[in-house]
């Protein structure tokens, strides 16, 4: 398996570890690696794939949850019963696992109302505004006023989104504009979300090509760069992201393949993500 473990801070991604190493034990790696192979980069084509299955069965999970407890809001006990049910008729897993599934599920769908407590909001925005007054993903000023209604507004991120589990805590909490939070980061827990597949351009494209990559793709680059930051160098994506910095211009690594997604660095160049 590609190793993909950095120090997780939320409910929702230590429910992803589990299922990622769940979902591992019965992957045929070595069949899905030999037909990926055809597509090259076949390294970051397997991470997309385990990546993506996991996460997207945190938030199946956790979605499913979320319903459950509003059904069986009068009730904890009702409520876990048949939260358990819902998880052995839909996934072949052994007692054990499910005992351990049902630990890591509950305590995300505790945490994915993404409401803000009062006192953590305010803390998160006189943090951003003392020491780091700008977008996390594109690096513009944040616009700190009350009131304010244009695209550079404050906005609290979740960078795991509280829709997977993501808590509402510092340690989860990066400054974003209002464009970057909602129309290119969205509610996507992770780069593997995106549609990468669809990010192709031609052999050394020209930097006006390049510049046709909007700003979803960017978000998903950004964000494979502090991954893989936070994998190699032991840290919490926040902490990942800070080092990093945001955003900057879109940059072709191998000019003489096509720049397809793998092939593509859009963070600072004296950044060590290896």
């Amino acid at each position: 398996m590609v190793e993909f473990e950095y120090h997780f801070e939320t409910c929702g991604e230590h429910l992803y570890r589990f299922l990622r190493l769940w979902l591992a034990d019965t992957m045929p790696r070595r069949e899905l690696a030999e037909w990926l192979e055809r597509a090259g980069r076949v390294e970051g084509w397997m991470e997309y794939v385990e990546q993506l299955s996991a996460v997207a069965l945190t938030g199946r999970i956790v979605a499913a949850g979320r319903s459950l407890e509003a059904k069986y809001s009068a009730d904890r006990k009702l409520y876990a019963r048949e939260f358990r049910t819902f998880l052995n008729n839909h996934l072949v897993i052994s007692k054990e696992s499910l005992d351990q599934l049902m630990r890591a599920a509950l305590r995300a769908v505790d945490v994915a109302d993404g409401k803000i407590p009062k006192g953590a909001a305010s803390d998160a925005r006189g943090w951003a505004e003392h020491n780091h007054r700008h977008c996390y993903l594109c690096g513009d000023p944040l616009d700190f006023m009350p009131g304010a209604t244009h695209d550079k507004i404050y906005t609290c991120e979740h960078i795991w989104p509280s829709s997977y589990g993501g808590d509402s805590k510092a340690e989860n909490f990066l400054p974003a504009c209002q464009k970057c939070n909602s129309q290119k980061k969205r509610h996507f827990a992770t780069w593997a979300m995106v549609s990468v597949q669809s990010v192709i351009r031609g052999i050394n494209p020209t930097d006006t090509d390049l510049d046709l990559i909007d700003g979803t793709p960017r978000f998903a680059l950004h964000y494979l760069a502090g991954q893989r930051y936070a994998i190699n160098h032991g840290t919490s994506l926040k902490q990942a992201f800070r080092r990093i910095g945001p955003w900057t211009t879109l940059r072709v690594n191998d000019i003489n393949d096509v720049a397809h997604f793998f092939n593509l660095s859009i963070h600072s160049t004296d950044v060590d993500i290896r």
